[in-house]
């Protein structure tokens, strides 16, 4: 899939022919709706699919458990240390599996490891690892999710690939459907549904997604069967 760089007044002039409807397109929607419906639509892709992707390095402090995150990362996937993948747990893991461990380092001896080995997200800028490096000035890699590219101005550049871009305007037709309402924005739910079915094929975990599932209607046969009431259980 071939990736091109198109400036928001391009992406602009794709959302309008996608709306159709030729210079009424132009007078109903203003360019500043527009440009609101663009970046939504690009929010709303990454939040779903992860799609820009950045990596930090941080040095570690001895003795330190608790790491704060650049603000250009929204969420961490991956975090290794030296080179090494660390494990993903949670806090409640960690602390009612491991009371007291945030207070454990690499030199506590005993069962504890001699490098970190778990990392834990603790908030929006929190990264905690386990044990904590009792050293310090090691590295620590985080691969996370970046910040959704802001389109400032209309020359303002956004790199996606053509499967990519055909997505997002389905998501652009029908957030701005949502303006005229009525049947024509009942009728965009196939563009989100397209959408939809896009942004699954791009993470596949989000297939697992109830709220997702829910939205495409996959269940819909499963909620629809009644509920099988249970039989008595003796003679009759």
């Amino acid at each position: 899939m071939a990736y091109t760089s198109a400036t928001r007044a391009q992406f602009r002039a794709l959302v309008r022919n996608q709306l159709g409807n030729g210079g009424l397109a132009t007078a109903f929607w203003r360019d500043d709706e527009l440009n609101q419906i663009i970046q939504e639509a690009l929010r709303f892709y990454n939040l779903l699919t992860a799609f820009w992707k950045i990596r930090a390095t941080l040095t570690t402090t001895a003795n330190t458990s608790w790491y704060s995150t650049p603000g250009i990362i929204t969420s961490n996937m991956r975090v290794s240390f030296n080179g090494f993948p660390m494990t993903p747990a949670s806090v409640y893991d960690l602390d009612f599996g491991r009371s007291g461990w945030e207070s454990e380092t690499t030199a506590s001896g005993g069962d504890v490891p001699t490098r970190p080995q778990m990392f834990v997200i603790g908030g929006l800028n929190k990264v905690g690892i386990w044990p904590a490096d009792a050293a310090g000035n090691n590295g620590l890699v985080l691969d996370g999710i970046a910040v959704t590219p802001i389109l400032t101005s209309d020359a303002s550049l956004v790199d996606l690939g053509q499967e990519d871009m055909n997505s997002l305007l389905d998501l652009c037709q029908h957030i701005a459907a949502f303006k005229e309402g009525s049947v024509e924005f009942k009728n965009s739910m196939t563009s989100f549904k397209d959408f939809l079915q896009a942004a699954g094929e791009r993470n596949g975990i989000l297939k697992q997604c109830t709220t997702y599932r829910r939205w495409l209607g996959l269940d819909k046969g499963r909620q629809s069967r009644p509920l099988k009431i249970a039989e008595g259980v003796g003679a009759r």
